[in-house]
């Protein structure tokens, strides 16, 4: 007799599984002589120690890096800007490295455009004050912290005291100048006595007397002491040759008893004449 006896091992095969999360700059990523440049699920076949098949698995994740761009305008009065720790004192365009949500790069771009801030220079003549060194901007006056006048840039003044213009461009940027007055009679002689204005001190009826020698356009306006625009009575209405008198009840306007000033322009030329209301 012949007797045989088979001692049998089973040998299993292998897997293994691994996830890995990169950033897109470690690409690409090399794993078991694989190169790879994407998110994905790959496979490798090998032999194990015990000689049987070996299947490792890769469950790969790829995030991105990131940027983004911001474009930002200010004015000059707003330097220096402070940005992702940096402190930023002209125009230009800044970068700063981050990390975002996943860990990985953030590349932070900031265009900075900065406008200057208007310089804007009060000039008094006589009873006007005229700002100067601006254009295509809003007008706000003020007269010792309280605010006058128009958004314009002649402001007729009545009283000593500091004047401030202050503008604002179309960049949204403001600039400002302060001017004292001093020593400011009430009355402007009258023009070339072109005009004249009686009875003063009135009831209410004013006779504004024209003496033209020739076509002229013709501005007057009705301000209260503090120099506040009440009344256009005219606006730079061409006239004639000539005398003219123009006629108005100071009551009718609905004027009560007070000081105010008629302010005109004739063909350039300004004056001003204080007028005293008493009502009956």
């Amino acid at each position: 007799d012949s007797v045989a006896a088979l001692n049998l091992i089973v040998n299993s095969t292998s897997t293994s599984t691994t996830d890995t999360t990169i950033c897109s700059t470690d690409l690409p990523f090399v794993w078991n002589t694989l190169s790879l440049t994407a998110s994905g699920n790959y496979t490798a076949n090998f032999i194990n120690a015990l000689g049987c098949d070996s299947v490792a698995a890769l469950n790969l994740i790829v995030n991105s890096t990131s940027t983004s761009t911001t474009d930002t305008t200010i004015c000059s009065s707003a330097l220096p800007y402070v940005w992702n720790s940096q402190t930023l004192t002209s125009s230009g365009l800044y970068t700063s490295s981050l990390t975002n949500y996943f860990g990985c790069d953030s590349i932070a771009s900031l265009n900075l455009v900065v406008n200057p801030n208007p310089q804007p220079t009060i000039i008094q003549n006589n009873y006007t004050l005229i700002c100067t060194n601006a254009s295509n901007v809003n007008y706000l006056w003020y007269f010792n912290g309280v605010t006058i006048g128009g958004n314009d840039s002649v402001l007729t003044i009545t009283q000593d005291g500091q004047y401030v213009v202050m503008i604002t461009d179309t960049a949204g940027c403001i600039g400002n100048d302060t001017l004292t007055v001093i020593g400011l009679s009430i009355d402007q002689v009258e023009t070339d006595n072109i005009i004249s204005i009686f009875p003063n001190p009135t009831s209410g009826q004013i006779h504004i007397e024209f003496n033209l020698d020739e076509p002229s356009s013709i501005s007057l306006k009705i301000l209260d002491i503090q120099g506040r625009l009440l009344f256009t009575v005219l606006d730079h209405k061409e006239q004639v040759a000539g005398k003219r008198i123009e006629k108005m009840d100071l009551k009718s306007l609905g004027l009560s008893s007070g000081i105010y000033l008629f302010s005109g322009e004739i063909s350039s030329k300004r004056w001003n004449k204080r007028i005293v209301y008493f009502e009956k």
